[in-house]
């Protein structure tokens, strides 16, 4: 009976190894344009944007004298190359600018996910982790 336990335990171990390096090698490689938010996150991270960015970044994203524009061109250009995990360090690092770090990991995910929908990038029926590891490997395209 020791040796079937052992024997299981050692089946579902393996298969939790393999799981995980399946999500990790899915997500090697994927782009921010291969729909890696909901439409429901990207409205809780308009909700967000509305009560803590727009008075800086304007409500159209537009930005204005020390905030950056956040859509079209100059989003692209910041972020071409980079990672999905490095707009979100960012964010999560320095806004809102009176308060960075003040709202919660998933506000931060819900941001970047309201921020790629404005920004043209597809929508699909996952949801942003505040996982900075997993986001890292979500990239912008050259």
């Amino acid at each position: 009976m020791a040796v079937i336990r052992t024997c299981w335990v050692g089946v579902m171990c393996a298969a939790a190894i393999a799981t995980g390096l399946l999500a990790v090698a899915s997500a090697q490689g994927k782009s921010a344009a291969d729909g890696v938010y909901s439409d429901q996150q990207a409205g809780r991270g308009e909700e967000a944007y509305n009560r803590a960015c727009a008075s800086c970044h304007m409500p159209d994203l537009r930005g204005e004298s020390f905030a950056p524009a956040l859509a079209e061109e100059p989003f692209a250009n910041r972020w071409r190359g980079k990672s999905v995990g490095d707009l979100y360090v960012i964010l999560q690092g320095t806004m809102p600018m009176d308060a960075p770090a003040s709202m919660k990991d998933s506000e931060y995910a819900d941001l970047v996910a309201f921020l790629l929908k404005k920004n043209g990038y597809a929508a699909s029926s996952d949801e942003l982790k505040p996982d900075v590891a997993a986001l890292k490997l979500i990239k912008f395209k050259s």
